[in-house]
């Protein structure tokens, strides 16, 4: 099996994050070794459900919000698609060596020529040599190594820095709706819910979960890492309650049943980007995206 050398998720702890002060990454400790860019946080696939009858392990509510991307490809369509034959290169950001670097998964021998003259890299990298806004070559990154999936444990990269190669010709980056992520199953997304844990007559305790998911929802919404959680007891009477996150229960009573409805709330219960797009930070847990997860 193959796994990445440099290309890791990373989390912070909440000790480390209280470290790092007031909810916010520190950029300059970030890995720039091939993190991806987001440019945002995208709607829920799904509004908020309900009203939903109060009882232990009731489900309020649960979204997943997209992390939106530019896709871009190569302004000559020739060599993009190879004269028609494949769909379009596609491109998208990464954060390298502390820029935005445009780069691809996907080899073409007409682009980059043979796969093997680099050795086993992920990516290729745009590289405009003399500042005029085209690129006129490219540089491999991302070395792959063996990965061994019952251990956990991963080869030792060859330690080889690729050169510089020329493109075909200079080459610029055109926005390309066609241009689509590889693996758009693992494309990552930030999964929330809410549940009830336990209820009186009196109060009811609600568990709000978020982190980061990359694994298709038939697999269920995982990430290697941990979530963040946090568990309130809410008085139970009729009208309206907020979260610290933003989220607005509607609390309701029809004879000895109670009931609630989301109305809405704080996209992706107060996740942000931040480092530039290549760090998503849901409450005082930090996840660095990047391409292995």
């Amino acid at each position: 099996m193959i796994g990445f050398n440099f290309l890791i998720a990373g989390l912070l702890t909440a000790a480390q994050a209280a470290a790092a002060g007031g909810g916010e990454f520190p950029c300059e400790k970030l890995r720039d070794e091939g993190v991806r860019v987001f440019e945002g946080i995208g709607a829920p696939d799904a509004e908020p459900s309900g009203p939903v009858r109060l009882k232990k392990k009731a489900l309020l509510a649960r979204q997943r919000y997209p992390l939106t991307t530019r896709w871009l490809t190569l302004d000559d369509q020739t060599l993009a698609t190879e004269g028609g034959k494949f769909p379009a290169v596609p491109f998208r950001a990464f954060r390298i060596d502390g820029k935005t670097s445009f780069c691809t998964s996907t080899h073409r021998d007409s682009l980059f020529g043979p796969r093997t003259q680099d050795g086993n890299f992920l990516l290729r990298c745009l590289v405009d040599q003399n500042g005029d806004g085209r690129f006129e070559s490219f540089r491999a990154h991302g070395e792959l190594v063996a990965f061994n999936s019952r251990t956990g444990k991963t080869g030792e990269p060859t330690g080889a820095v690729p050169g510089v190669r020329p493109l075909p010709k200079p080459l610029a980056l055109v926005e390309s709706p066609a241009a689509k992520d590889p693996n758009p199953g693992f494309a990552p997304r930030i999964f929330s819910e809410l549940r009830v844990t336990g209820m009186t007559d009196q109060e009811v305790n609600l568990q709000s979960l978020s982190h980061v998911a990359m694994l298709p929802g038939s697999f269920g919404e995982r990430f290697r890492g941990s979530e963040d959680q946090e568990t309130v007891t809410v008085p139970l009477r009729e009208g309206s309650w907020t979260s610290p996150s933003g989220q607005t229960i509607l609390f309701s009573r029809k004879g000895k049943d109670w009931y609630a409805a989301m109305a809405g709330g704080a996209a992706a219960s107060g996740a942000k980007l931040q480092c530039g797009g290549s760090v998503v930070a849901i409450g005082d847990k930090f996840t660095i995206m990047s391409e292995a997860g």
